[in-house]
């Protein structure tokens, strides 16, 4: 049960949105007002976490803004500034977890079918080949067949998928709000849709990432 100084608070913030008389700060707020009381599992509560929180390094959002960064740096590096990949020399950890997530993406039998490896031992195999260092990864002994297929087959495409779509984000706002019996219908809340996604946007929810 909503404590009632947070529940009028809330209130007056709803009211807000029902009438289309708000702006971010006013989602920011109600966000973080009845983050404690969300469900822990729901997409209120992962997005109310991220946006409380000034140190963004964990969390379903920070991993898959993470993922999308690295998967746009080696588009950057590879495919637009055509640069080769020389596993022999160091390299930033960026693209030592940009080869781990792009495997999760593999099916396990295609990998098996064309290399005789799962994606399991993949994975294994990529890891066990280098060393962390104090500026990258370095590789233990020359790369051999088995390691440049690993990571040419990761580095063959580059997948993007949103972690919440636009309906997911909205759906679990209202649920969070009928839950704690803030509205009695969801209709006013769904009107202003695509003014809520808009304000989470502007929200400055994108941690900054060093090269």
């Amino acid at each position: 049960m909503l404590p009632q100084a947070i529940e009028i608070k809330a209130k007056s913030v709803i009211a807000q949105i029902e009438n289309g008389t708000f702006c971010e700060d006013d989602i920011e707020l109600l966000l973080i007002r009845l983050r404690e009381y969300s469900s822990p599992k729901s997409i209120f509560r992962e997005i109310s976490h991220f946006i409380a929180h000034h140190k963004r390094d964990s969390g379903l959002t920070f991993l898959s803004l993470y993922q999308l960064y690295c998967r746009m740096r080696a588009y950057n590096e590879f495919q637009y500034l055509k640069k080769s990949l020389d596993l022999s020399a160091t390299f930033e950890k960026w693209f030592y977890d940009f080869v781990l997530f792009q495997l999760d993406e593999i099916d396990s039998q295609k990998l098996k079918k064309k290399y005789g490896f799962s994606r399991k031992r993949a994975k294994q195999i990529f890891k066990s080949s280098f060393d962390e260092a104090k500026d990258g990864y370095t590789c233990k002994s020359a790369p051999d067949h088995e390691l440049v297929n690993i990571v040419n087959e990761a580095s063959s495409f580059i997948k993007v998928k949103p972690l919440f779509n636009n309906s997911e984000i909205i759906s679990s706002f209202v649920e969070t709000l009928l839950a704690l019996n803030l509205i009695s219908t969801s209709e006013k809340i769904e009107a202003h849709s695509d003014e809520i996604i808009v304000c989470l946007l502007l929200l400055d929810i994108f941690p900054k990432y060093s090269s």
